[in-house]
């Protein structure tokens, strides 16, 4: 039955894709036949336009031949009236060529209708003057009477004889070539001018002499458009198009274009484009018919093999439904044998119930749990045979399970008690519907004994409660431990975390570290973070006690700190490290205020002698030099002694700073006040050309405590200070001069906007001969630290936030 229902299906298919692959091709044969039928056209477009040329060529070949015999012979006597009709006999008939010879003195000599000049011939004859010989001149007036002028100028040598006026009708011309051409039923030709005048129609003789370009409303009662039109003018000689008329049926047109001289007429030839497809059409229609007969014939003996063939199939299925339901009886009972032996092997218990809760079958696992034989236990009660625990008994949980299995819902029993003489079974009961022919039957019930299970289960939660109990002792342990290890922790003033070396992690950190990093959490903390980026690859050390002191900022702290990391080996045999990290910056500094009091003071005792052994041999050489440049020498001399004396004054400036570093004497000490140790400092200062640009504030209260100083001394340590920020800041800046009163001490403070000083130079530049310029010395801040040492006083240097550089000098006072 399939197999004819899929071949009547394939049937239609063929024959439907058979009618749409005709329609297909009678498609593609119409357009095909269409554009031939255009090449054809075109053809006769070709034709045409080449005649009209060709004549009109004969024409203005015949008119020179005779301009030149009436140049000849003269514009008088028969000769003349002989050569015109010898000359235009043919043209006359053919075309009806009308034709006037004016003399020299525009009077007419000749007509072939016997008319005198008219003032259109005199306009041509007072014109003519500027004609060229030899030549025909048209003149197109076909918008006015529809009729084309050739001009001739009459010569003889050099003279004018007279003019040969010739005028043609477009409608005789139309009438010869045109009017003749017909193409099918309704196809016919036409043609208008080069700009757009239509020159002739046969089926619209109204629009004759009108121009597209200047339509009016009587045009467009035939076309909707005039687009095609324009294409055909705008396009080259020759060619074919299509378009739709205004009553929307398809037309074809071919057209070619004739030039004679300054002239260009079109010829178009148009047909309809159902009549070149018209036999086409007919033979696809019959086509069609024959395509449409044959399905019809195959349908309706499709429709009468599968009637014919319903009533074998339905005799056949009647045998096959029989030979099924024997073998269906027979599976049956071989189903119902092995599911018998199936129930009878398992080691689960199966019930089976009816609706009623009446025992309908039982396996031979049930009845060695029941201790009955089965006899006493099918067709009995369920609550009659399955001991019901006391619970149940007293909710009618077990029956109201039960109940709701029967609507199709599935329970399990996990542990439920079942009484067995005077012990007590454990049992896990999966209770599932029993459904046939998509209707609940019964209930079946399927029990596994698991007592072992729960026994054990007991006994492993005893034991659990005791592991618990010691669990809760030794975590109180631990806990009492780790107070103590957390007391400890806290009370080292230092960062302390233990990082985990195989993934560079740190697993573990104290709170004063997170303080410092300003970090809730240890997992954010990284080892860059302890470090540094610069000192990131000396901390990777694998297994070796590891401990540096670096600079660092940790954001909430920064400073000199001592990292020391020590090795250690995880429970789990993961390799650890426990970093210590300690704030040395106190420490640090003191080393260096001590190591630099060393340095001062063994540059003092040092720098002592040198001025005293240096100074007297200078000071001669000095004089000398003086009396040599007094002298007369040669410019080489000159200039040598002027060097020489330079950088003896330079030497000499080198020794004066080193005899500074000699104590300050008890009788130089006076009291002085800030303000008047600035105002001095800024006397010196402003006349220098370094300072040009530099704006200075000066804060300095009056009335702060005076401090116990060598004027001259504290002055020079403020000068060194406040010229090299003017060298700081070459391209001009600001100077900022504060005095304030702090715990028994003044601080004067300098600060500048320059470039600042870079942090590695921080801690070197008070050190003698220590300097970043070009001509420094590096003796002003060191002379400057000793001295503001010798008065226990201080003198720091700091990078400010927003650029530039502050120093604060403190100098101790002491109240009277």
């Amino acid at each position: 039955m399939k197999t004819n229902i899929f071949l009547f299906i394939l049937v239609i298919f063929i024959i439907s894709l058979i009618i749409t692959l005709n329609m297909f091709f009678q498609e593609s044969y119409q357009s095909e036949m269409a554009e031939q039928f255009n090449r054809q056209q075109l053809l006769i477009a070709k034709s045409v336009a080449k005649s009209i040329e060709g004549d009109l060529q004969h024409i203005e070949g015949e008119t020179l031949s005779l301009v030149r015999l009436l140049g000849e012979g003269g514009l008088s006597g028969k000769t003349m009236e002989e050569s015109v009709y010898t000359a235009y006999v043919d043209l006359s008939e053919d075309l009806n060529v009308t034709i006037k010879i004016l003399d020299g003195n525009g009077r007419a000599m000749f007509s072939s209708h016997g008319e005198p000049a008219n003032a259109s011939d005199i306009e041509y004859f007072e014109g003519s003057a500027s004609l060229p010989p030899g030549k025909v001149t048209y003149i197109d007036r076909l918008a006015q009477d529809r009729k084309l002028v050739l001009l001739t100028p009459i010569v003889k040598g050099s003279s004018r004889k007279g003019l040969l006026i010739m005028e043609l009708s477009i409608d005789t011309i139309s009438k010869k070539f045109l009017a003749p051409i017909k193409a099918g039923i309704r196809g016919h030709a036409w043609m208008m001018s080069g700009n757009g005048t239509l020159l002739y129609h046969p089926t619209q003789p109204k629009m004759v002499g009108k121009n597209l370009y200047k339509a009016d409303r009587s045009c467009f009662d035939c076309h909707k458009s005039f687009d095609v039109e324009r294409k055909i003018l705008e396009s080259g000689d020759i060619g074919f198009s299509s378009y739709i008329a205004p009553y929307g049926e398809d037309k074809l047109v071919a057209f070619s274009r004739a030039k004679v001289a300054n002239l260009s007429w079109i010829v178009c030839i148009s047909i309809p484009y159902s009549e070149v497809t018209f036999s086409i059409r007919k033979s696809m229609k019959l086509h069609s018919l024959l395509v449409i007969s044959i399905f019809i014939a195959t349908v309706v003996g499709a429709f009468a093999m599968v009637m014919i063939n319903r009533q074998r199939v339905k005799a056949e299925e009647k045998t096959k439904y029989l030979e099924a339901q024997k073998l269906l009886e027979k599976e049956i009972v071989q189903t119902k044998d092995y599911l018998e032996n199936l129930l009878e092997s398992t080691e689960s218990m199966i019930m089976v119930l009816d609706r009623d809760m009446i025992i309908r079958t039982v396996n031979s696992a049930h009845i060695r749990l029941c201790n009955r034989t089965k006899e006493d236990i099918i067709g009995k009660s369920f609550f009659s045979i399955f001991p019901i625990c006391d619970a149940d008994l007293r909710t009618g949980a077990i029956r109201g399970v039960l109940e709701e299995c029967l609507t199709g819902k599935s329970h399990k029993l996990s542990n439920y008690p079942y009484a067995l003489g005077g012990e007590t079974l454990y049992l896990n009961i999966s209770i599932n519907p029993l459904v046939l022919h998509g209707e609940v039957a019964g209930i079946i019930l399927s029990s596994s004994d698991v007592t072992e299970e729960v026994n054990l289960k007991t006994k492993i939660q005893e034991y659990a409660m005791r592991l618990e109990e010691m669990v809760v002792v030794r975590t109180d342990e631990l806990k009492e431990e780790k107070e103590k290890l957390d007391a400890i922790v806290s009370a080292i003033e230092g960062g302390l975390c233990v990082m985990d070396d195989v993934d560079r992690r740190v697993i573990w950190a104290n709170k004063t570290l997170l303080e410092w990093l300003g970090e809730d959490s240890f997992q954010k903390i990284t080892l860059e973070k302890i470090y540094g980026e610069n000192n990131i690859q000396r901390a990777i050390v694998d297994d070796k006690m590891l401990r540096e002191v670096i600079y660092h900022n940790y954001g909430n702290r920064k400073g000199y700190f001592q990292i020391t990391s020590t090795p250690l080996i995880a429970p789990q045999g993961h390799r650890q490290s426990l970093i210590l990290i300690q704030d040395v910056t106190d420490i640090k500094k003191m080393e260096d205020r001590m190591m630099q009091s060393e340095k001062l003071s063994a540059l003092a005792r040092i720098s002592a002698g040198v001025a005293h052994e240096i100074g007297n041999p200078l000071t001669s050489i000095s004089s000398y030099v003086q009396i040599l440049r007094e002298m007369d020498h040669d410019e080489f001399t000159r200039e040598t002694l002027d060097t020489v004396a330079k950088h003896i004054t330079r030497i000499a400036d080198i020794v004066r700073q080193m005899a500074s570093f000699s104590k300050t004497r008890e009788s130089d000490l006076r009291h002085h006040d800030a303000s008047e140790l600035v105002d001095v400092t800024l006397d010196l200062v402003k006349y220098d050309k370094r300072m040009k640009g530099i704006k200075i504030n000066v804060d300095v209260p009056k009335g702060l405590p005076p401090v116990r100083v060598n004027e001259t001394q504290i002055v020079q340590v403020l000068l060194n200070i406040i010229l090299n920020a003017a060298d700081a800041m070459a391209n001009g800046g600001s100077l900022e001069i504060r005095a304030r009163e702090l715990d028994e001490e003044v601080e004067i403070s300098v600060a500048d906007t320059g470039s600042g000083i870079p942090v590695e130079h921080l801690e070197k530049i008070f050190d003698p001969f220590f300097t970043t310029k070009e001509k420094g010395t590096g003796l002003g801040l060191a002379v400057s630290y000793n001295i503001v040492k010798s008065y226990q006083g201080d003198i720091i240097v700091e990078s400010r936030s927003e650029g530039g550089t502050i120093f604060r000098v403190r100098l101790p006072y002491y109240e009277s």
